[in-house]
């Protein structure tokens, strides 16, 4: 039994054919005593500590210390006894709180993860259950999915899933400003790739679980809300989850991705920056005029002087919408009915809007710098017919901000 599987041993990471078989060879060969008598082996504790520190970072399991890693005698961990089967069944590698698009993304990809096949994933979600997508109506949150975003839902085999469901690419985007002549525009051909992909958060959620139940060594737990957690950093060997119904689980890292409002987070002291933006997202389904674009492929967004408003294509007459607005503007537009509130949305990508001379008079200044003009071209916006009954709703927005992500044996993430 060589130094290296002796560390591994320590850390408890290795379970079942894996640590049986080393332990069974530890007591022929007296190894225990290399473990617990650390005065007679310094050199020995090193070399361990060099060997299982290289383990854990190679499989991402965070970073350890000198004396990060407690020493254990390994005869006990031999014992047949069901109060050390319990323990262990309550012990996992990575507990992951929060089982949103971001957690669950994370526990799939690390389940599909070579290296990390025998590492015991946990993953809690406060809901029920995640709810099956409608078949009969979109969704009225959606994310546009990013080139990277994009490869991270192939390599876990969820995106064949999500192409099956629903989903809209995106092979165009028009950016203008309604206060002076400021344009962009991004085309497929600038990207040789569409530039971006319009999913609803629903269907990319269960895509990935369904993925999530082929992985064997990533567990999910419904209805786990967390009541309190203890880390490392508070004296613990190990960070501690217990959960409202009184379990209590134990793992080598605890990844936060329980939102806005984090009980990670809060416990590990960190300072957190939040700026309250006094403003609200207004969200619709909305189905485009007969005259609109057969194709629907175009993101349009117009900035208004009180926040920017987005039409982005879900199907060839369907797009979603997104209107940043003040929380006073947003309330009046929900009161609104559905005429009133389709025909504030069309002026609201068409209407005339008090210039700004400062601004057309920097963008008269940058044209005669380059001395050339940008040769883009505006098109109107697709005019908007009607709305998706009771898909009308809004949210407010803020900015939330940690000063750190990571800590010892912590990490939030989303």
């Amino acid at each position: 039994l060589t130094l290296f599987d002796v560390a591994i041993l320590a850390s408890g990471l290795f379970w079942k054919q894996r640590y049986e078989t080393a332990i069974n060879l530890a007591s022929k060969q007296n190894v225990t005593q290399v473990v617990v008598d650390r005065p007679r082996c310094s050199i020995a504790a090193k070399t361990m500590n060099r060997a299982l520190r290289k383990v854990l970072l190679q499989a991402g399991v965070g970073r350890f210390g000198q004396s990060a890693v407690p020493w254990r005698n390994l005869s006990t961990a031999s014992e047949p006894n069901k109060r050390t089967q319990q323990h262990q069944q309550q012990h996992y590698d990575i507990i992951i709180v929060g089982g949103g698009m971001v957690g669950t993304a994370l526990a799939c990809s690390l389940g599909k993860t070579s290296r990390l096949q025998d590492k015991r994933v946990l993953l809690l979600e406060a809901a029920g259950g995640f709810k099956q997508p409608s078949t009969e109506q979109y969704s009225n949150r959606v994310s546009a999915i990013n080139k990277n975003a994009h490869r991270l839902m192939k390599r876990i085999g969820a995106w064949e899933e999500i192409e099956r469901t629903r989903i809209k690419p995106v092979l165009k985007m028009q950016v203008w400003d309604a206060c002076s002549d400021a344009l962009i525009t991004f085309n497929y051909d600038d990207f040789s790739d569409n530039i971006s992909w319009i999913v609803e958060n629903d269907v990319l959620l269960a895509s990935v679980y369904r993925q999530l139940e082929t992985v064997p060594n990533v567990e999910i737990r419904y209805s786990a809300k967390l009541a309190d957690c203890k880390l490392v950093r508070d004296g613990a060997e190990r960070s501690t989850v217990q959960l409202t119904n009184g379990e209590v689980l134990t793992c080598e890292l605890l990844v936060g991705a329980d939102g806005y409002n984090s009980l990670v987070r809060k416990q590990m002291g960190v300072q957190n920056f939040t700026i309250a933006y006094n403003q609200m997202g207004v969200v619709a389904t909305l189905q485009l005029a007969s005259d609109s674009p057969v194709d629907n492929v175009t993101a349009w967004q117009r900035f208004l002087p009180t926040g920017p408003i987005a039409l982005l294509p879900l199907n060839d007459r369907m797009s979603s919408l997104v209107w940043s607005t003040s929380v006073a503007e947003a309330k009046r537009l929900l009161q609104l009915d559905g005429d009133a509130f389709v025909a504030a949305v069309n002026a609201a990508f068409s209407k005339p809007v008090a210039r700004s001379t400062f601004v057309d008079q920097v963008l008269s200044n940058v044209h005669s710098l380059i001395k050339q003009s940008s040769g883009q071209r505006f098109e109107p916006a697709p005019a908007v017919m009607s709305e998706v009954e009771k898909s009308r709703a809004a949210f407010p927005l803020g900015l939330g901000h940690t000063s750190t992500y990571v800590g010892q044996g912590v990490c939030l993430i989303g």
